[in-house]
């Protein structure tokens, strides 16, 4: 476990379970089970760190968001560190171009610096737009009406660390 900032590690934890859900262009999460062990290894869990988890991706930044305790452990829920990006802010953005371009364009709108980087494979061009939205809905929004990335390029977006 790591504290909130990720430059920190704390130590160690001995979860009960820890399973990872990801759904493509979807949902991303941990959810782990915690005893309350006798070395206090649960004292360290709290919102906002990051738990560093092994996926089939590699390990991978899960940043908690809720702890639940109860009388024998501690339920954790964490997302992976790519909804990090839900907290900040692109006010207006409206491009046509190659997909790079539109991700470019998109890092280049965001009201907050990021450590994120966006790539793509993909060599279509495209318009994506939209207006007062976060990072997530620009790339994900899936409604019919939306000009995200996603419906705009299709794909499928994978998540490493800070690399998008």
């Amino acid at each position: 476990i790591y504290k909130k900032t990720y430059t920190e590690k704390e130590g160690g934890l001995s979860p009960l379970s820890c399973v990872i859900a990801e759904e493509l262009n979807g949902a991303y999460e941990l959810t782990m089970k915690h005893p309350y062990d006798e070395t206090g290894k649960w004292r360290r869990i709290a919102r906002e760190k990051i738990i560093l988890a092994d996926t089939p991706k590699g390990k991978q930044p899960f940043r908690i968001y809720h702890v639940q305790p109860d009388m024998d452990s501690i339920t954790v829920n964490a997302r992976h560190i790519f909804y990090d990006l839900l907290d900040n802010f692109i006010q207006s953005l409206n491009k046509t171009g190659t997909a790079s371009a539109v991700l470019s364009s998109m890092k280049t709108a965001l009201q907050y610096s990021t450590p994120f980087t966006f790539s793509t494979d993909i060599t279509a061009s495209g318009t994506v737009a939209g207006e007062r939205k976060n990072p997530v809905e620009i790339l994900l929004e899936s409604s019919d009406d939306a000009e995200s990335f996603i419906n705009a390029f299709g794909g499928e977006l994978v998540r490493d660390g800070y690399n998008v």
